[in-house]
Order: C-alpha cells, then sequence, then structure tokens
C-alpha cells in the first residue's frame, strides 16, 4: 500500500512541476517593458543647406555696440541651427572697411556639417489571432513580445548613437561661435565702403548652393566707391537681411529707399530691414 502512495506522490509532483513550465509562458500576454530613461526621436522637418555670407560694418560710424548686438543673436541662431535632418551650413564674416572688396577683410567662417535625421519608433507587432490554444498562443505571444523587446532595443541603441554625435556636433560649433561672440575689430576711420563687401558677397553666391542668406549689419553710409563696378552684382534667389545703424530719420528714409532699390535690382529674392532691437528677437534670423 505504501509502495502505491509513494508511486502516485511521484506522478502528481512531475505532473505540477511539468506544469508549472507552461505557466510563465501563460502569464507573459503583455509585451515587456525596458527600463531606466528613454532616448526621445527629435523629429524635424529637412534643412537644405545653408549659405550665409554676413557683411558687419567696422568703419568709425558704426557704434562697437551696435555691431554686439547683431554678432551676438547671429552666433546664438548657428547654435540653434545644429539640429538632426540637416543638411549642414556655412557661414563666413566679413568686414566692411575702407576695402571690402579684398579676402582680407575675411574676420571668421564657421561650418555645420549634416546631420542624419532621427528615425521613427519601430511599429510594434500584434499579437496572432487566437486559436483556442492556450500554450500554442502563449509561445506567439512570447515570441511577439521578444521581437518588440528586441527592436525597442535596437532603437534606442541607434537613437542613443545618432544623440551622441549630436551633441558632439553641437558642441564644436558651440566653440566656434563662441569665437563669434568674442570677436574684436579694429576701427576703421578711413572710409565705408559696403559695396565692396556685397560685391563680395556676390561672387560667393554665384559658386554657393542651398538657401543663400546675405546679412549686412551696418548704417549702409557708404563713402567710397573704389570697388564698385555698376551691374557687376548679381544676387538671384539671395535673401538679404538688413541689421540698420541709423539715427537721423530724413536720411534714414532715403538710404533705406536706395539700398532696397539697388539690391532688388541685382536679383535679391527679399530685402529686409530691421533696427538693433528687432534683430535681436527674430524667432530665425537664418530663415
Amino acid at each position: 500500500m505504501r509502495q502505491i502512495v509513494a508511486g502516485l506522490s511521484a506522478v502528481l509532483l512531475t505532473a505540477l512541476l511539468s506544469g508549472c513550465s507552461v505557466l510563465p509562458s501563460l502569464i507573459r500576454s503583455q509585451p515587456q517593458t525596458t527600463h531606466g530613461p528613454q532616448e526621445q526621436p527629435i523629429i524635424r522637418p529637412h534643412q537644405a543647406f545653408r549659405s550665409v555670407y554676413v557683411c558687419a560694418d567696422i568703419s568709425s560710424s558704426v557704434s562697437s555696440r551696435f555691431l554686439h548686438q547683431f554678432l551676438h543673436p547671429l552666433a546664438d541662431a548657428i547654435d540653434r541651427a545644429v539640429v538632426p535632418n540637416s543638411d549642414g551650413a556655412i557661414f563666413i564674416v566679413h568686414w566692411i572697411g575702407a576695402n571690402s572688396w579684398t579676402p582680407d577683410a575675411d574676420a571668421l567662417t564657421i561650418t555645420i556639417p549634416a546631420i542624419q535625421a532621427d528615425p521613427l519608433p519601430p511599429k510594434s507587432r500584434s499579437y496572432p489571432v487566437a486559436t483556442g490554444d492556450p500554450f500554442a498562443e502563449a509561445q506567439a505571444h512570447q515570441s511577439v513580445d521578444e521581437a518588440n523587446t528586441n527592436a525597442q532595443a535596437q532603437y534606442q541603441q541607434q537613437l542613443h548613437r545618432l544623440h551622441t554625435h549630436l551633441a558632439k556636433v553641437r558642441a564644436a560649433v558651440h566653440q566656434q561661435t563662441q569665437r563669434l561672440r568674442s570677436l574684436t575689430w579694429p576701427i576703421d576711420a578711413i572710409q565705408t565702403d559696403v559695396f565692396g563687401c556685397v560685391e563680395r558677397a556676390s561672387l560667393y553666391f554665384t559658386h554657393a548652393h542651398g538657401t543663400k542668406v546675405l546679412l549686412i549689419a551696418s548704417d549702409l553710409i557708404n563713402n567710397t566707391f573704389d570697388e564698385y563696378v555698376s551691374g557687376s552684382m548679381h544676387l538671384t534667389g539671395v535673401k538679404v537681411k538688413i541689421a540698420w545703424y541709423c539715427a537721423d530719420a530724413p536720411v534714414c528714409m532715403s538710404v533705406e529707399a536706395q539700398w532696397r532699390q539697388f539690391l532688388r535690382d541685382a536679383g535679391a529674392q527679399s530685402v529686409e530691414f530691421y533696427d538693433p532691437v528687432q534683430i535681436q528677437t527674430l524667432p530665425d534670423l537664418l530663415a
């Protein structure tokens, strides 16, 4: 009798242990979640390459304070331009002085490399249609859960790699913009050759690609025509934005009208004037 009881106990124990091995599969009916902080994708519209030429007036008729009020927002805008899904950019800062045509008037060049777009999150696989077989369904659910978990883990690894690269690019560009913020320049008390810088920009834009922007920070009082050649400036497709330093209202109106007409005649896509306060509050100086 004892042998019969012992045999039945062994059979029952074996059955219980076998059942326990199935229970985890039956319990795991929902996808597993990944613990810890999650990288979030930075989804941005595509930004085409930007070619930006900057003419900054260092003549004695323009205050250093005004120029700093222009260069600092420019540096901030360049920092903000380092985003995913962008083709990169180049910024050339050129001084307006007695001879603005010469390449020696180049002050600084800043470059942003192309940055890959963040991918969209992977689409989760769904559980298959119920079959009525709890054991087969448990295995199918486990397979789907593992596939979704692996896809999410790979996605997080990819985002981490992209965001690490983005942080490095932002740090490198910020080093360049810090140089822009701390630029110093000799005050040129001889002449103001605005045309020379615009003509140098015109030459650059004939070989540039992408979105073309000409930024001018000046009082636009040109008092030398040594570098001016009539009909030589071509700004087709170029957006012109002018941070304008002007204190005499009647003179301001006349100068603005003259330059607006001149730039339009050169083919500029648009011409916009901003005072020192407005230039600091533009949502996107580079747009």
